[in-house]
């Protein structure tokens, strides 16, 4: 039987990592304005948890037990460093040094 990954646990917590990071984006782009500085520390926040829902998708799709990343609490730290999530670290260090480039220009 298939399932469609957006019903499973790890698509619900990615799913909503989605919400999260898209809203912060939102209000990233409103800062552009100049007169919303306001905004910084709410956008920090919605980008943080963003990541922490991002890094519990992850480690449920790498098969840990939902019980076992719900544990993890809000330690984003000790998610970021399980070997479970490898490939999200490989990808940002990626597009961290794409963005740094870019940034120089």
């Amino acid at each position: 039987m298939f399932t469609d990954f957006w019903d499973t646990d790890a698509g619900k917590f990615i799913s909503r990592a989605e919400c999260f990071l898209e809203a912060a984006s939102v209000l990233d782009y409103k800062m552009h304005d100049g007169q919303s500085g306001m905004l910084f520390s709410p956008t920090l926040h919605l980008i943080g948890h963003g990541l922490e829902l991002l890094l519990k998708g992850c480690l449920l799709h790498n098969g840990m037990e939902k019980k076992k990343v719900v544990a993890f609490g809000h330690n984003v730290n000790e998610m970021w460093d399980h070997d479970l999530v490898a490939l999200v670290r490989q990808s940002t260090r990626e597009n961290a040094w794409i963005s740094f480039q870019i940034a120089l220009d």
